[in-house]
């Protein structure tokens, strides 16, 4: 069994490499690559495939919230439906349409 340890090992390693050099070789191979995958995901956010840094502010979970908590305070309708309404008008204002007269 050592041997066929010490065979896979001769074949794995290389002839007068030690591990650190293919240690930071690794890293840096797999930086760069994170890196690419960074920007391409960047370059696909900027033509609107995907959202990945810059997102809107979604406020889903504290909508949720406050539907539960105007569910105990029925003060908290207002501001839940102030939020909504807003969150719709943004949402108009980013479809790209021309602004609706009046408003």
């Amino acid at each position: 069994m050592a041997s066929a340890a010490r065979a896979l090992e001769s074949r794995l390693s290389l002839p007068g490499v030690t591990l650190w050099p293919r240690l930071v070789v690794t890293a840096l191979l797999v930086a760069a690559a994170l890196y690419a995958l960074h920007r391409l995901a960047l370059w696909a956010e900027a033509r609107g495939w995907i959202y990945y840094t810059r997102r809107g502010s979604s406020g889903s979970l504290g909508n949720a919230f406050l539907e539960v908590q105007a569910i105990f305070e029925p003060t908290q309708r207002h501001a839940l439906e102030e939020r909504q309404r807003a969150e719709e008008e943004e949402e108009e204002d980013d479809d790209g349409d021309p602004p609706r007269p009046g408003a």
